[in-house]
């Protein structure tokens, strides 16, 4: 199948990667950036022929079974008959193994030509790089991937066995993640450091139940596990390789659940935010995400004065939470000035949807939006409404409503086919917090939640992000 239009003709490890090959040789840039062995240029077809009766998604879900036999018919050979190998059965399950971790990436990665090649400097996507080398050190991983993966094919072939299958892995990796964090080795492993966020996703994606709140609760439940494991493993054994990559990217769902929660999170100490940068460079991203880490601990003091009875304690609360909001708008001033190339600034008399030519710069942009939406929300909470007297700029610049209605306005680029499961997944916090912020300001910003409500009237992914936020807010309610 040589020279069919529209397949990649990057090197084999940047396909495997989803990244976008330069096609130097004999080896690419990327790979030799990264210090990956490049895969080459050459493309033999293998088949993957499945001996006994049943779907794909009936093997997946049989992982590992003997019962599974898989063999390989390779027809790359130049002469001679075509060759059929039966593969042992340890072979046959790697084979499924690795069969699970691409198709993860299929289906969570936006589109090469969407994504590009900025995937870890501008996105919190990076740890999927890592999956494929991963998920044959962990049996833990290994079902989650295939809790993930049989379940979203499931929803898109309208194969309700499938989806029920996975449901059935998911439950069977909880089981395997209790295990090994009952050893050691495997409790610190990379692997399994990966596996929380694999729930959490699932969580989103599939974890409706009668009880709304008991979806949010349990993918709270995973980010709090996966901030357990990256204490447990302390800051410096995330300076350098897939142990940084993981961590960097990793830290953003126990930042949420704090933000949620509205409590404090280490994240936001300083050997958390400096000893992992001790041998990698920061990101833009990287610097974002530890502006984010500082509001948990701003919002903690807004809770504080709502529950202070006490005059005294209130001003001196009140003088602490405006002058940490102001510090934290300083760091996101300084940053937009030093990446302003990278962000966008769309006109805001419109009402119309946000476009944006590149998802990663959409995704750095989101963020930095629903950042300042939080920052100026606590203002908001010390001083009264965004037109107050008090505090007459709220109406101006610092309006929080200004940043949820550009979210608002750019929901529909997260949703799009070629945004992948990744563009929805990591849209999910920022509706959150837009939603959350535009409701509160009254009926004048209907028109705005309306956007967002347009994009949830579509089904499977949009439809299932919705219940995860509506979960969300039953949540909160009980707090």
């Amino acid at each position: 199948m040589v020279g069919v239009p529209g397949r990649s003709k990057g090197c084999a490890t940047c396909r495997k990667r989803k990244k976008r090959c330069d096609l130097q040789r004999p080896s690419c840039g990327q790979c030799e950036e990264r210090g990956l062995v490049c895969g080459g240029y050459e493309r033999p077809r293998i088949f993957v022929h499945e001996d006994g009766k049943g779907s794909e998604g009936a093997s997946l879900a049989e992982h590992g079974r003997a019962a599974t036999q898989i063999i390989l018919q390779r027809q790359s050979c130049p002469r001679g008959p075509q060759a059929w190998i039966a593969l042992p059965e340890a072979l046959a399950r790697s084979a499924y193994g690795e069969k699970s971790a691409s198709m993860f990436c299929e289906i969570y990665l936006p589109s090469e030509r969407t994504f590009g090649s900025s995937t870890e400097r501008f996105t919190v996507a990076g740890w999927t790089d890592e999956i494929q080398d991963l998920y044959v050190r962990d049996d833990a991983l290994k079902i989650a991937l295939l809790a993930v993966s049989c379940a979203v094919v499931g929803r898109e072939k309208h194969d309700p066995w499938m989806i029920a299958q996975g449901r059935k892995l998911y439950g069977q990796g909880l089981i395997e993640v209790g295990k090994a964090l009952k050893h050691k080795q495997r409790a610190t492993s990379d692997a399994l450091l990966t596996v929380p966020r694999l729930m959490g996703l699932f969580e989103i994606l599939f974890g409706a139940d009668p009880d709304l709140s008991l979806q949010a609760r349990s993918w709270r439940s995973h980010a709090e596990g996966e901030l357990a494991m990256m204490k447990a493993r302390k800051p410096g054994m995330h300076m350098s390789g897939a142990a940084h990559r993981l961590f960097v990217d990793g830290r953003m769902s126990p930042i949420i659940a704090a933000v949620r929660a509205r409590k404090a999170t280490v994240m936001n100490s300083k050997e958390w935010k400096t000893i992992p940068w001790t041998i990698e460079p920061r990101t833009p991203k990287d610097s974002l995400i530890d502006i984010l880490a500082g509001v948990p601990e701003l919002l903690e003091e807004v809770e504080r004065l709502k529950a202070s009875v006490d005059g005294v304690d209130k001003a001196e609360l009140r003088a602490k939470i405006a002058k940490a909001s102001l510090a934290l708008e300083a760091d996101l001033d300084k940053w937009s000035y030093i990446h302003a190339a990278l962000m966008y600034e769309p006109d805001d008399k419109s009402k119309t949807p946000i476009t944006f030519d590149h998802l990663p710069t959409a995704h750095l942009t989101l963020h930095y939006w629903t950042t300042r939406t939080l920052v100026y929300w606590a203002l908001v909470d010390v001083y009264g409404e965004p037109n107050s007297d008090i505090l007459p700029t709220l109406d101006g610049r610092r309006n929080p409503c200004l940043y949820a209605r550009r979210i608002a306005r750019a929901v529909h680029c997260f949703f799009e086919p070629a945004a992948g499961i990744f563009g929805a997944h990591q849209a999910a916090f920022p509706i959150c917090v837009a939603l959350w912020c535009l409701e509160s300001c009254g009926n004048s910003e209907k028109e705005y939640m309306r956007l967002v409500w347009e994009v949830f009237k579509r089904p499977n992914l949009p439809r299932a992000v919705s219940f995860f936020l509506k979960s969300m807010r039953q949540a909160a309610a009980q707090n």
